[in-house]
């Protein structure tokens, strides 16, 4: 099953996963008109365009036609505009798709992640994936939020922590726990946040697998 971005954000929405506020686009008015509710919203300027293709580096891929990249932090309307117009139509090339690239004909706006707070800033990553050869969820996470998680597991895979689940169970307290003790440095989680999360993630994995399977049928 392909999902896009904000087909994604949508349903962690629907099971309460916080998330930055965002639109799906398919024209240039539809991201500026995007742009001013956002801004409204959250009083910040700052707002990120992000192309959607099934394929992963939009960041770092670029459009054939012009070489835009295919995520773009927007400070302005104009910013959006230009970029909604250099991303919209054009052919996205990332290290997924192979040379031929893909078409982009519809673009993400959305709140973007900008904090000017005083305390440090932790970005973390957190995911549950079916692991095939043993039949059970895998809570994978790391400390290294916020980067590609393939360069992180091949660069320095000693920062992403594995907790197996029986497939289709409950994450308890000690799945949480085992992962929380096995990050070493000063940027633990909230144990209670950890578990309460993974909780949140695994039962969407596992009631959205449900629907998607009696559709199907």
């Amino acid at each position: 099953m392909n999902l896009h971005e904000y087909q994604a954000k949508e349903l962690l929405k629907k099971y309460n996963v916080p998330v930055q506020e965002g639109f799906a686009c398919t024209t240039v008015q539809e991201a500026e008109d995007a742009y001013r509710q956002i801004k409204t919203q959250t009083g910040s300027k700052f707002a990120v365009v992000k192309a959607q293709i099934h394929a992963g580096g939009r960041g770092k891929g670029a459009i054939k036609e012009n070489g835009i990249n295919g995520v773009k932090v927007a400070k302005s309307l104009e910013d959006i505009q230009e970029f909604a117009t250099k991303i919209l139509g054009g052919t996205l090339v990332t290290i997924q798709t192979g040379p031929a690239g893909k078409v982009v004909n519809k673009i993400y706006v959305a709140a973007d992640m900008y904090y000017d707070g005083h305390s440090e800033r932790k970005e973390f990553y957190l995911s549950i994936l079916l692991d095939r050869t043993k039949g059970q969820n895998v809570i994978m996470y790391s400390t290294e939020g916020g980067m590609n998680i393939e360069d992180v597991a091949h660069d320095t895979p000693e920062k992403i922590f594995k907790e197996w689940v029986i497939k289709n169970s409950s994450i308890n307290y000690d799945d949480a726990y085992s992962i929380y003790q096995s990050v070493r440095d000063n940027k633990k989680p909230d144990k209670e946040v950890l578990m309460e999360q993974g909780e949140t993630l695994l039962s969407l994995l596992i009631e959205e697998t449900e629907n998607l399977s009696k559709k199907i049928k």
